[in-house]
């Protein structure tokens, strides 16, 4: 998530800032979602007057007349939670659009799985129990589409369980980096500790059958 988190504040500011300025995110018009504009440019603004973090008070040590931070020191101090909200609120642009296909997906599927995933982090981030967790909210929903549904069967309650969460964080991190080795370092830890992967709703036979063996890198 870590990665998916760097490559999806990365992308929001290489494509809006080259079409929008390094400003965009202060922008009303590009948002659909007046609430969520309004909060994320409020935690900005709360970010850029507390100076925590090192680079903003160098910034503004540097660049005095500005008020604002640039969008890829702005998208920095927001969280995973709040990104994946920003990316929601945003109008459906060519912009929008080119995001999402970056990542391999549709706009209303890319929002759908990072909501979710950055849930799914925050479980991991305040250390607690996510191996044969029930994620009921937010749940993300798959596609039926050729083009982006998965080789094997997803049941219904893949989309709130870890074995969930690893297909598509697996389709994620192949469209940026497709020789990463995840999925694998996730089956040595079920190896490792001996762990029932069918309590994380695993098929049957998954070392064979779980969706990221059909995967095409």
């Amino acid at each position: 998530m870590e990665r998916i988190e760097v490559a999806l504040r990365a992308k929001l500011t290489n494509i809006y800032s080259l079409r929008y300025g390094f400003y965009w995110y202060n922008d009303q018009a590009l948002f659909s979602d007046n609430a969520v504009f309004i909060s994320v440019n409020a935690d900005i603004n709360d970010k850029f007057r507390e100076e925590k973090e090192h680079f903003v008070k160098a910034f503004k040590i540097n660049h005095p007349g500005e008020s604002r931070l640039p969008s890829p020191m702005a998208l920095e101090v927001l969280s995973l939670g709040k990104l994946a909200r920003l990316y929601k609120a945003l109008a459906t642009t060519d912009e929008k659009k080119q995001v999402s296909k970056e990542f391999g997906l549709i706009i209303t599927l890319f929002e759908s799985w990072m909501i979710w995933l950055a849930n799914v982090r925050n479980i991991c981030a305040h250390h607690s129990r996510l191996w044969n967790k029930v994620m009921t909210p937010d749940r993300p929903f798959f596609s039926r589409k050729k083009e982006y549904r998965f080789n094997e069967t997803l049941t219904e309650e893949n989309n709130m369980t870890t074995y969930g969460a690893i297909v598509l964080i697996n389709r994620i991190l192949l469209s940026f980096n497709p020789d990463n080795s995840f999925t694998s370092k996730v089956e040595a830890l079920i190896d490792e500790y001996h762990i029932n992967a069918r309590q994380m709703s695993f098929p049957s036979n998954w070392k064979t059958t779980a969706a990221w063996h059909h995967e095409r890198k």
